[in-house]
């Protein structure tokens, strides 16, 4: 009679020692598989697209032939149709006026619409900065309540060309936003913000993006004839509300969410009229193919009857802001994704 065969000590042994080769190459397979999985799902991750769009190109088998177009399943569809976005203002020129700017972050604020950056011109810059260095939206209505209109005096003559006035303006808004905004650099905002400014050297308009916030904000406030640091007839830097009034392709460039722009440009000519408005319609023509590839364009109703100059109309113009959030809300809504119909009411 054979011995059994758990009874023969060598034979036993080599059983072991295959099972446990065994269970090590089970566990060795799972892991491999695991990882493979991860590595996919984190390659799909990285290149699904940042705005609501599903990638359509084709996957291939590994033959190498083409198999079919990528279809999202029931829960990813989902997913990507309740996926909401946030906005990209783009804030320009508009001396007094720009205050309905801050009427339109309060309102988005209190409508639950997220704002993702902003891009500013002049005092949409001003109006921007404040808002993305402000931790809440109630610090940025305290600021707006230092904002006050002596900051922003002219004389009863009207505007003057290198007087003390434009300097003394000038101290006057550096004053507050070192009180608002301090040292802050941009790095350091709670949203992003790019400031654009013309450089009189190379001709062309940039964006500032690092460095200290308050000096960005005062090159782009900066003109001739209102503000003007030094009263010099050659600023090298200065308000680029005259070249680039709506620089919508730099607000595209953040990939970020839809671009809204915000204009209060709509003045009739008239046969006695500012040089600051005749230069803003001119250059608001020059870039209305721009302004046009905005997502949507908010344009406030009856800020034409307000002047570009009158700060004492601060409240005033914050209401007009407010309002037309409100009577775009829906749109503003399905544009980032929160809503089912668009009314089709707003410019664009």
């Amino acid at each position: 009679m054979g011995v059994p065969l758990t009874k023969n000590p060598q034979l036993k042994a080599q059983i072991k020692a295959q099972i446990k080769a065994t269970i090590r190459l089970a566990v060795f397979s799972a892991v491999l598989a695991a990882c493979s999985t991860v590595s996919k799902e984190s390659t799909n991750e990285a290149e699904r697209p940042l705005v609501g769009t599903v990638p359509t190109e084709e996957i291939h088998s590994e033959e190498g032939q083409a198999s079919s177009s990528f279809e999202p399943n029931e829960e990813e569809q989902k997913r990507i149709e309740h996926r909401k976005f946030p906005l990209v203002l783009v804030l320009g020129p508009g001396m007094a006026r720009g205050l309905a700017y801050a009427g339109v972050l309060k309102e988005l604020s209190r409508s639950s619409v997220d704002v993702g950056a902003i891009v500013g011109i002049e005092m949409g810059a001003l109006i921007g900065a404040l808002y993305c260095s402000s931790a809440s939206v109630n610090e940025f209505e305290w600021k707006l309540l230092k904002l006050k209109k002596s900051i922003f005096q002219k004389s009863d003559f009207g505007l003057t060309f290198f007087t003390s006035e434009n300097k003394t303006r000038a101290k006057n808004i550096l004053h507050f936003l070192e009180e608002a905004i301090g040292e802050k650099t941009f790095e350091e905002l709670r949203l992003p913000l790019k400031v654009g400014v013309y450089e009189e050297e190379s001709t062309h308009v940039s964006f500032i993006q690092s460095g200290k916030v308050i000096d960005a904000v005062m090159k782009a406030m900066t003109d001739y004839e209102y503000i003007n640091p030094g009263n010099d007839l050659k600023l090298s830097i200065r308000s680029a509300s005259e070249y680039r009034p709506f620089p919508v392709e730099e607000a595209r460039e953040l990939a970020i969410g839809p671009i809204v722009a915000v204009t209060v440009i709509k003045d009739m000519p008239t046969a006695k009229e500012q040089p600051y408005a005749i230069m803003l319609r001119s250059a608001q023509l020059k870039s209305s193919e721009e302004l046009q590839q905005a997502d949507y364009v908010l344009a406030p109703k009856k800020i034409e009857q307000i002047d570009y100059f009158e700060f004492a109309k601060k409240t005033d113009l914050l209401y007009l802001g407010e309002v037309a959030v409100k009577s775009h809300l829906t749109d503003i809504r399905y544009l980032i994704g929160d809503g089912d119909q668009q009314s089709g009411g707003g410019e664009r």
